[in-house]
């Protein structure tokens, strides 16, 4: 899949589901965003892995 095509098709996803997610894909997603290239590398942001699944919330938002 070509650059152009990966744009034109993506989508935002907004249905969440209770079901886990495999740590192998988390470790996935976060390979790629550690080796993700940001402007000057400046690397402005965080990211958060929450897997508890006992009802708490994150009240506070994850910058972009």
């Amino acid at each position: 899949m070509d650059y152009f095509t990966l744009i034109k098709e993506r989508y935002s996803c907004r249905d969440i589901s209770d079901k886990p997610v495999e740590q192998e894909k988390i470790d996935k997603i976060l390979e790629a965003a550690i080796i993700a290239p940001t402007a000057h590398n400046i690397q402005p942001f965080k990211i958060w892995v929450i897997t508890k699944t006992d009802g708490t919330t994150v009240e506070t938002g994850i910058p972009a």
